[in-house]
């Protein structure tokens, strides 16, 4: 899925059409469009145009679909041409280059850069990637073709560390601690680009700045960062340095209340 607006649309419209040239939106009319379907993602062939030889290739070997490189995806990030996904059970990231049209994998080989159990994703204003390992207790970075760059987070500075975002300057580079049940620290730790911790934000309770098993970072372009606070059933915001903003969201099954809060979008 990908948004009505967004860049990450437009992105996506220059490499395949919807069915038969119909767009697909969600919510259906007479709802306003928030979303139109462009594509789905599963392999290097998703991305790859066919010609008249592939197609042809195709009918006279009965070859059908395509190979699936998931096993269990958990996060995603589009920008820049480039969706990247992380698979927890192959220990794995997945970089979809969608100008290029190729599929490079990336913390599955050498001695530096591996992935043990990735989970949030996000991309900067360079391409680099940047996948938040809560096994490893660090954030790891790499190019836009899966090439390891460096690590984020010295050894005791994160407990789990479960999702990751960037600034759109590229200067800071949020990452989301959950901390675990018997801990204090949860909380949104930051660092300078260079890897340098700059401050940390949050504490471990119900209060207004304070969370509870927090699953979610998100930075907006003006720098507005967004927690989503899943223990407490909300969503919090705070300015770049930290400042508790507002909140919204509690436990329920009535209109603004939340049950199971998965995910948060800037």
């Amino acid at each position: 899925m990908c948004a009505v607006g967004s860049s990450t649309e437009r992105m996506c419209a220059s490499v395949s059409q919807p069915l038969n040239d119909q767009p697909i939106y969600w919510p259906r009319p007479p709802a306003a469009p928030r979303f139109v379907y462009v594509t789905t993602l599963v392999s290097s062939e998703s991305i790859r145009r066919e010609n008249t030889e592939d197609r042809l290739l195709k009918a006279l070997t009965g070859i059908k679909g395509e190979d699936r490189v998931f096993a269990k995806p958990f996060g995603v990030a589009a920008k820049n041409g480039l969706v990247v996904v992380t698979d927890t059970v192959l220990r794995q990231g997945f970089i979809f280059n969608l100008r290029r049209q190729k599929l490079y994998p990336l913390g599955r080989m050498g001695k530096k850069g591996v992935l043990s159990k990735p989970l949030g994703v996000a991309i900067g204003v360079d391409s680099q990637i940047y996948i938040a390992d809560v096994s490893a207790k660090k954030v790891i970075v790499y190019d836009a073709f899966g090439m390891h760059l460096g690590d984020i987070g010295d050894f005791g500075d994160l407990d789990r560390p479960v999702d990751v975002a960037v600034s759109a300057d590229g200067k800071r580079v949020y990452i989301m601690d959950a901390g675990g049940i018997d801990s204090r620290r949860h909380r949104v730790v930051v660092y300078s680009a260079e890897g340098v911790k700059l401050f940390e934000f949050g504490w471990r309770g119900d209060g207004a700045g304070e969370f509870n098993l927090p699953t979610q970072v998100e930075v907006a372009p003006d720098g507005t960062v967004y927690v989503l606070d899943a223990g407490n059933f909300r969503v919090q915001v705070f300015s770049a340095e930290g400042q508790f903003q507002r909140a919204w969201g509690r436990v329920g099954r009535n209109f603004g209340d939340f049950a199971l809060v998965r995910e948060v979008w800037q």
